[in-house]
């Protein structure tokens, strides 16, 4: 077994193995059982992979080749940042289930889609994870005329820094509510969008809208994972409007997401609650294209171009 000369083992938590000298060894991909879902291939889509913070945070772009639906020579699309869940612990861009869900969110919606790698956990804690994808955040907002990204068939491409959208599954939804709140307290543009046991997305005062929650280290009410904690930062003071929720009718924490529509409803933020009824936790990611995740790619997408437009 890999990792057998180290020192005796901490903790075997599956995809992830702590020892007693401290090193951590995460199952790679080849070793999960996600190695067996095919990866998809989506002809109207190209992607690239780039390093955003030295030496190896690296992230994956995805873009329509095709802009002949819009009648400008300069095609400005808006960003979807997606990032990917593990319990903080494991998770990548190239998982399949990452990988296919960020092909059908960019087919679907027409927009571009960035995917980042970022700290995982024990090595990188929270919230230090929550710096590291504010960086890559950033990043993005200093790429906006990039070469790779400008070139498209029909015309020239611009990514809309006004239009920045951030979806996140499991885990990923605690990082993306946690940095659409932090970055709306400073004004700055950034959105987000929950795709998976539930999706929720919320305007902060520029065009942007948002996402949330998920557990930490098994704690409910940590003010890393409950939004209401009274450590927590304060929602009802924040900039949050507009939001869409998805659920799958069989999401374990559900009743937790109806909690959060109903406590940000008496917040009087305007908030749209959605059910796929008979789908369980990482629905759409779990099967991006079957006919139910065809459905929330384009719930996503009447959200972008019509709720928020």
């Amino acid at each position: 077994m890999a990792g057998s000369s180290r020192a005796d083992m901490v903790k075997d938590l599956g995809a992830i193995r702590i020892y007693g000298d401290g090193s951590v060894y995460r199952l790679k991909l080849d070793e999960l059982d996600i190695s067996a879902i095919p990866v998809m291939c989506e002809d109207s889509v190209c992607w690239k992979d780039f390093t955003y913070d030295e030496p190896s945070d690296l992230l994956r772009i995805y873009k329509p080749k095709s802009t002949t639906g819009t009648s400008s020579d300069v095609h400005k699309l808006p960003i979807i940042v997606y990032l990917h869940g593990g319990g903080f612990c494991v998770g990548s861009r190239e998982w399949p289930t990452c990988h296919n869900g960020c092909l059908r969110l960019t087919s679907s919606t027409g927009a571009v889609v960035v995917a980042p790698d970022f700290g995982l956990s024990p090595e990188h804690r929270v919230p230090a994870i929550f710096d590291n994808i504010i960086h890559a955040v950033r990043w993005i907002g200093g790429r906006a005329r990039d070469e790779w990204l400008s070139e498209g068939e029909g015309g020239r491409v611009e990514i809309d820094l006004e239009r920045v959208f951030v979806v996140g599954d499991s885990s990923g939804r605690t990082v993306a509510h946690h940095l659409a709140v932090r970055l709306g307290m400073y004004n700055s543009l950034i959105s987000q969008l929950n795709c998976q046991e539930r999706f929720f997305a919320e305007r902060l005062g520029s065009p942007a809208s948002q996402v949330l929650e998920a557990g930490v280290a098994g704690r409910r009410d940590h003010p890393w994972a409950n939004p209401f904690n009274p450590s927590s930062p304060d929602l009802e003071a924040s900039v949050l409007r507009c939001i869409l929720v998805i659920a799958g009718g069989n999401e374990i924490m559900k009743d937790r997401i109806e909690d959060y529509v109903k406590r940000l409803a008496e917040m009087g933020k305007a908030v749209e609650y959605r059910v796929f009824e008979g789908q369980y936790h990482d629905f759409f990611l779990n099967d991006s294209y079957s006919e139910t995740g065809g459905e929330v790619a384009q719930a996503i997408k009447h959200f972008i171009f019509e709720t928020c437009a």
